[in-house]
């Protein structure tokens, strides 16, 4: 159950770019192409569960569990609860399609 937010319901610019920039540096600090990230800090450790990786692991992960609630209070609690079953069914089809079968 989550908190009604506090103060006003609508979502303004301020608030926008405050959550795309948390994204980005959750999502920026877990893995990226560069040397700079946790997945590669922890690969050159040897994958040895050091304190300061452990610690920094937890905060990433305390940093997606917040990312991902509040796109679940942006979107709608009930939104997400009826997704699941429609998006395991998308693409089964009764009848094949051609152009999703190989043709013999």
């Amino acid at each position: 159950m989550m908190a009604p937010m506090a103060g006003t319901d609508r979502l303004t610019v301020g608030g926008f770019l405050a959550r795309f920039a948390f994204a980005l540096v959750v999502v920026g600090a877990t893995y990226n192409p560069t040397a700079y990230s946790y997945y590669a800090w922890a690969r050159t450790t040897g994958w040895e569960w050091r304190p300061p990786i452990v610690f920094v692991g937890v905060v990433l992960l305390i940093g997606w569990v917040i990312c991902l609630r509040l796109t679940l209070r942006s979107i709608g609690g009930k939104t997400c609860r009826r997704t699941p079953p429609s998006s395991t069914t998308w693409g089964h089809s009764t009848r094949p399609d051609s152009r999703l079968h190989a043709r013999s």
